[in-house]
């Protein structure tokens, strides 16, 4: 499950995170993922709300540093710890020094991160990753997507691959297609029937028309059974500025 919770600090009057949080951790418990990746998920507080109530599941995750008002914010990775056993985890930043906390490259507005654990479940291995692209037009997201691509082609040969994040890019856009040529769109997979729904950004309800900019992407030996974006609401309001976006596996 791939979900933008927005972050708790925004001013979003009755949308604030004081008013959605209820709402968004029922989501998750209804769901019930044994994977989920968050975005713009902030250190001073918001991942200790989210911690509080998912008390079966590990996590990790680095704020993405800077200067900026942002900089706390995180795209953290949480695992089921009943299902999973972490072997390791890590973070890196999307610029030209990965190592280098707050750095950033291409045009990027703002720092950007990948977060990754790698897993043990039973005899099989797993590498489960989680990001957040640059929203400012320009070459950030095509690079972020490059360097991407390349990391999770260096993983063990014994291990899937398990992708999620807020692009900020369509399913027509060029970081689409340089990551999918590495991990496949389990919303595409022609074995299952006819093609889910994959708008996810709506702003809120301000588009009629949702933005499929948050995508989970997978290696070619997860075979998917089910792909949807989770569209509900709790008495009419919003969970987040985005939809859920959640993927079952075999």
């Amino acid at each position: 499950m791939s979900f933008n919770i927005r972050y708790a600090t925004a001013q979003d009057g009755h949308n604030h995170w004081d008013n959605r949080r209820e709402a968004v951790l029922g989501c998750i418990r209804r769901i019930n993922p044994d994977l989920l990746g968050l975005q713009e998920c902030r250190l001073d507080g918001q991942i200790q709300d989210v911690m509080n109530d998912l008390h079966e599941y590990g996590w990790f995750g680095e704020p993405r540093g800077g200067e900026s008002d942002s900089a706390l914010e995180m795209t953290p990775v949480l695992y089921r710890r009943d299902r999973f056993q972490a072997i390791d985890n890590g973070n890196f930043w999307l610029s030209k020094s990965p190592t280098v906390s707050g750095s950033r490259s291409w045009g990027a507005w703002l720092p950007r991160t990948l977060t990754w654990v790698r897993l043990r479940d039973g005899e099989r291995r797993l590498l489960f990753a989680n990001t957040h692209f640059d929203h400012f037009p320009g070459k950030a997201r095509e690079k972020s997507a490059e360097m991407v691509k390349t990391w999770t082609r260096n993983r063990s040969e014994d291990e899937a691959c398990i992708l999620t994040g807020d692009f900020n890019a369509s399913k027509e856009s060029e970081p689409y297609r340089i990551l999918t040529d590495a991990l496949p769109d389990p919303f595409r997979d022609p074995r299952l029937g006819e093609r889910p729904a994959e708008g996810s950004f709506h702003g809120f309800g301000l588009l009629n028309s949702p933005l499929p900019i948050d995508w989970v992407l997978a290696s070619s030996e997860l075979i998917p059974q089910r792909a949807w974006v989770e569209e509900g609401r709790t008495e009419g309001d919003w969970l987040s500025d985005h939809h859920p976006v959640v993927v079952e596996f075999l």
